[in-house]
């Protein structure tokens, strides 16, 4: 199962670091919402997780489940999605998912390719900040940036690709 987000923020957005950091609290660490509520708490998936696509402005979660609970799964996605929104969400998590990742940023150094990816990105694009300085933005943001941010998604597509088993 996929369920994508279009959203107004792109690396040239003044809210970037909010969309960013959105990310991940709601679905891209162990501590992820989706992570903690929907495969955790609900068992619904072994794996799922959300990831952006920063210069379109698009958010995209992915699973695999069992086709007897897609209703199930896509309420579970939507509800998680719903608690960042109205902030309904220990603070704590968004910490958290700073933390990680700041950590994550930091260790782009250790890859040569990430390391080469994000500069040339940054160059191409003209967008270009300092690992640190985009930690530094990262730590500013708070949990009323990520509500304000995720208020402007927009659910862009639900899709279940289904097969036969033994096929």
């Amino acid at each position: 199962m996929i369920v994508s987000y279009i959203a107004p923020y792109t690396k040239n957005s003044k809210d970037f670091y909010a969309f960013n950091l959105g990310t991940v609290l709601f679905g891209g660490t162990p501590v992820s919402l989706l992570f903690s509520e929907v495969r955790e708490k609900s068992s619904l998936c072994y794996s799922i997780f959300a990831r952006s696509m920063k210069y379109e402005g698009l958010v995209w979660v992915s699973t695999n489940i069992d086709g007897k609970t897609k209703k199930q799964t896509l309420d579970a996605v939507r509800k998680q999605f719903k608690r960042i929104v109205e902030k309904d969400y220990d603070p704590a998590i968004l910490e958290m998912s700073k933390s990680m990742f700041i950590n994550n940023s930091l260790t782009i150094d250790d890859d040569l390719d990430y390391l080469i990816d994000y500069h040339y990105a940054g160059i191409i694009s003209d967008t270009y900040v300092t690992i640190d300085d985009y930690a530094k933005e990262i730590e500013k943001v708070t949990v009323d940036d990520v509500a304000r941010v995720y208020q402007n998604f927009e659910e862009y597509l639900v899709y279940f690709l289904e097969g036969i088993k033994n096929e």
